[in-house]
């Protein structure tokens, strides 16, 4: 997934946290900005097949919450860990994700990360999510997925 699309599921997320109904999205918007059919395409097809258009209404309750501790908050200044908290709660990375990224960066001594730097990662982090966890409720095929 690539970041445009990340950055159209954060929108639509936050517009269906408004209560404005899914259906009842002005695409117009996007397009105007640039986005394409196929990208507002796969961002509603990702929300709908995560079902977190059902979750919004409902806090989703997360197991814990990870305070970043000195060293880490060095690398995690306030608006890049607030997007990753972002992403988290809208189910495009989990909890395990956001502690690998997290442990690498820590371990390789990265310097301060801007939402750009963070934005680059996550397709990186999002190709070693497990592809094992088909449910048989997505509506999107897989590159590597056949049909019988």
């Amino acid at each position: 997934m690539n970041e445009r699309i990340i950055d159209l599921i954060l929108y639509l997320a936050s517009q269906i946290r408004k209560n404005t109904p899914i259906d009842s999205i002005d695409v117009k918007v996007l397009s105007a900005d640039g986005y394409t059919d196929a990208e507002i395409g796969a961002a509603f097809s990702w929300i709908v097949d995560t079902r977190i258009f059902h979750m919004v209404g409902k806090e989703r309750r997360r197991s814990r919450f990870r305070v970043l501790h000195e060293a880490e908050r060095a690398i995690f200044p306030p608006d890049a860990y607030g997007y990753l908290l972002q992403l988290i709660e809208i189910g495009i990375l989990n909890e395990r994700d956001l502690e690998n990224l997290i442990n690498r960066m820590h371990c390789g001594g990265s310097p301060p990360l801007s939402v750009r730097d963070i934005k680059d990662l996550i397709p990186m982090v999002l190709a070693e999510q497990d592809e094992d966890s088909f449910d048989s409720t997505r509506l999107m095929l897989n590159t590597h997925d056949t049909i019988h």
